[in-house]
């Protein structure tokens, strides 16, 4: 650490300045001489001299000036390093001496009180028993520090009974020759948990995990971060454990694993805290178990297993095939845990998704607005899922361009999720988005851009720049450029989008082909139709690969381009591909669904610009039909097929 000092103004009573220039010089030529000996074999004397003649500098500067944090810091880091390099020459005396200074300076920086102090003393405190060890016993200790590392490894290879083994002979050592309390013996203990969780085996690494706390409270104490992060590794292994109890005999060590996982989440966060809510709902959860029998308990497994495969199904656009999946699971949950819970609410949201993926907003939204009041009623205003539910209802009425109804919602679920959540959480970033995007369809410009940019700026902050969030934030910004026509702003960020979704996650992912798609709505909007067409025509080739033909993305991307060659007047291009995004939308969506009715508007719009008005009218009224129908005489999809039936007339 080279010191850098600001001038002062020296008074009679301060430190000659050119004696501190004089050692700060010093300073800065051991410095380099250091690390010209970094990397170096059989270097290792050098550098302890030099790190010692440091330390008589440091020493010198911090009592000169001794107000000096940095100085104090610097002295600190350089004594660390000593400690390090007498203990590997088994020059416990000197060692113990540096870890004095260092414990010394954490107590200057940081005050007697602070976490570090402690650490650094607890450090100091293992030196003294090692030096009083004999040889033999020194390097029994140095042999299960390398054994742990060792365990580590093979964790990560997932050779469990060899990392155990390991940690095992390891930890014995540890204890006996440091104590329960060394620190090194907890973090053994705490990979030991890891290791039995890692194979399933919750009731015991749940053991370890809790007496990695107890030990961590003695040692270290309430406020050291390590205490705190015992605490969530412990409440995690009581969740995996409270919801994979399955079996009577497991629920009453379930029931008082949860309670200790609810006192766990008080010390936390708080008696108020929607976490707390949680537990104490998981806790409610056990006891409806109990009274299930066995088969009924199989069968609320496998609603779960429903409602997951219907998520997937969703996913991939086969709304047909998980919608009788989905009422199974609402009837199955409906029937043994009542409609006042969190899991019946669940269910209820996915089917309103399905409804609404398959156009029928009329079945959705009722099916929304009873999970909102379950969740309100269950989890309370002030609860992370709560506010999912309002961002749901708010997508659905998106679509059906209920602009009016979304805002106030989503406002509600922006203020919950910064109460619960933070403004630095991802939840509330997506928040801003969504919101933004309204603002943004609404024609409010002005109030859609600071919400995308602070969004952007918690996704960098978060992930950093080569994330796919974070891309998906720079697409959004440029979307609301390209409204504006701001062309010139817009370019840049579609490409940087485009860059990372392709370095990141490839060319065959779905967030890619967003990207790159917004890239050719881009150059559509600003007329360069030679560079949208190369980029459209890469994104239908992906689709047609991944998910499939009969997807409703494949059929969004099939009518962009054949938009763009309408625009070309390509009308022989055009045609097919209309042709062919009609038939797949009446097939897999169904032949009363928006983006059925939208592939129908834009063939009949074709046909009425090639002056066959006799095969445009049937499908403008059609699509008409669907659109009064579905999305109702207010939505601005009603209103295009009247324009475009109007065009017709008029020809």
């Amino acid at each position: 650490m080279i010191l850098l000092l600001p001038r002062m103004v020296f008074g009679q009573t301060d430190p000659p300045p050119e004696a501190v220039d004089d050692l700060l010089n010093q300073h800065r030529r051991l410095m380099g001489k250091l690390d010209e000996f970094t990397g170096q074999r059989h270097a290792d004397e050098e550098t302890l001299k030099v790190l010692e003649q440091i330390a008589v500098v440091e020493k010198k500067l911090v009592q000169l000036l001794e107000a000096d944090d940095s100085v104090v810091e610097s002295l600190m880091i350089t004594h660390a390093r000593l400690v390090n390099r007498y203990e590997a020459l088994e020059r416990y005396a000197d060692a113990i001496a540096a870890q004095q200074e260092v414990v010394n300076a954490e107590i200057k920086l940081h005050g007697n009180s602070d976490f570090r102090v402690n650490d650094s003393r607890l450090r100091l405190s293992d030196l003294k028993r090692i030096s009083s060890l004999t040889t033999g016993d020194r390097e029994l200790l140095k042999q299960s520090i390398s054994q742990n590392q060792r365990a580590v490894e093979l964790l990560d290879e997932q050779k469990f009974a060899e990392a155990e083994r390991l940690l095992c002979e390891a930890l014995v050592t540890l204890e006996k020759y440091l104590g329960s309390g060394s620190l090194s013996a907890i973090k053994i203990l705490r990979n030991l948990a890891v290791n039995q969780n890692a194979q399933g085996r919750i009731g015991e690494s749940l053991t370890q995990f809790r007496e990695v706390k107890n030990r961590r409270f003695r040692s270290q104490g309430l406020d050291h971060p390590e205490y705190r992060e015992s605490l969530y590794e412990l409440a995690d292994a009581v969740q995996v454990f409270v919801h994979g109890a399955n079996r009577a005999e497991a629920f009453d060590t379930a029931k008082l694993a949860n309670d200790e996982l609810i006192q766990v989440l008080i010390e936390l966060h708080g008696e108020q805290d929607y976490r707390v809510t949680d537990g104490k709902l998981a806790g409610v959860d056990i006891e409806l178990k109990v009274k299930l029998s066995a088969e009924e308990r199989q069968e609320l497994a496998k609603a779960g297993t429903l409602n997951a495969k219907v998520i997937e199904l969703l996913g991939s656009g086969q709304c047909m095939e998980a919608l009788p999946l989905a009422l199974s699971a609402i009837e199955i949950r409906k029937r043994l845990i009542g409609e006042q819970h969190r899991d019946y609410a669940s269910s209820l949201n996915n089917l309103a998704a399905l409804y609404e993926s398959m156009g029928d907003y009329a079945r959705a939204e009722p099916q929304f607005l009873q999970a909102k009041a379950i969740e309100e009623k269950v989890l309370g205003k002030v609860h992370p899922d709560y506010a999912t539910s309002l961002v749901k209802l708010t997508e659905l009425y998106y679509s059906m361009g209920d602009y009016a109804r979304v805002e106030p919602l989503l406002l509600e679920a922006k203020a919950v999720r910064e109460k619960v959540l933070g403004k630095e959480h991802p939840a509330y970033a997506s928040i801003l988005n969504i919101l933004a995007v309204t603002y943004e369809s609404m024609g409010h410009y002005t109030r859609a851009e600071p919400l995308l940019l602070e969004a952007q700026a918690i996704y960098e902050k978060v992930f950093g720049k080569e994330d796919p969030l974070y891309a998906e934030s720079l697409t959004s910004l440029a979307s609301l450029y390209r409204e504006m026509s701001d062309y010139a702003r817009a370019e840049p960020l579609c490409v940087e989008a485009k860059a990372i979704n392709e370095r990141v996650l490839g060319k065959e992912h779905p967030d890619y082909v967003i990207s790159l798609t917004n890239l050719a709505l881009l150059y559509d909007s600003m007329g360069d139709y030679t560079r949208a067409e190369p980029l459209y025509l890469e994104a239908v080739a992906i689709y047609e690969k991944v998910p499939g033909k009969e997807h409703p993305d494949y059929v969004t991307i099939l009518n962009k381009l054949a938009l763009l060659y309408l625009k070309l007047g390509a009308y022989t291009r055009a045609e097919p591909l209309f042709i062919e995004a009609n038939e797949i939308a009446g097939k897999v969506l169904g032949k009363e669904h928006s983006l059925y009715a939208v592939s129908l508007n834009d063939l009949g719009g074709l046909y009425t610009l090639m002056r066959d008005y006799a095969r445009a009218e049937p499908l403008l009224l059609e699509a008409n039909e669907i659109a009064a129908k579905m999305l109702g005489k207010e939505h601005p999809n009603y209103a295009t097929t009247l324009n475009n039936l109007a065009e017709l007339y008029g020809c």
